[in-house]
């Protein structure tokens, strides 16, 4: 039996964030370098350096996530604003520009 990798978790707001199992399923051939950060996924929800918000996506980034070559770069995941579904998740080294930054984690 194939274990269920969907999830719900619970993002900085309070929202309820939704990982469907089928979707982590093609995330694996087409994203194989997210794969092993599946559990910090949450962590990124729930603790985001930055949120942008633009055209009906919420998109979360974070720092510190990755490993070796993802050291230093933001693990980004997508979340539809109205479904509350993760579309995506990917390592990146700039936050979009395009939207409107609606999150900026306090710096202590």
């Amino acid at each position: 039996m194939v274990p269920d990798h969907g999830f719900e978790a619970i993002d900085y707001l309070g929202r309820t964030i939704r990982l469907d199992h089928a979707n982590w399923e093609r995330h694996r051939s087409r994203r194989p370098e997210v794969v092993p950060y599946h559990d910090k996924i949450p962590q990124v929800l729930l603790e985001p350096n930055v949120v942008v918000e633009s055209a009906g996506s919420r998109y979360y980034y974070r720092r510190g996530i990755g490993a070796g070559k993802f050291e230093g770069v933001y693990l980004k995941v997508v979340v539809g604003s109205i479904d509350g579904v993760i579309r995506t998740a990917h390592f990146t080294r700039t936050i979009d520009q395009n939207g409107d930054i609606v999150h900026v984690q306090n710096r202590r």
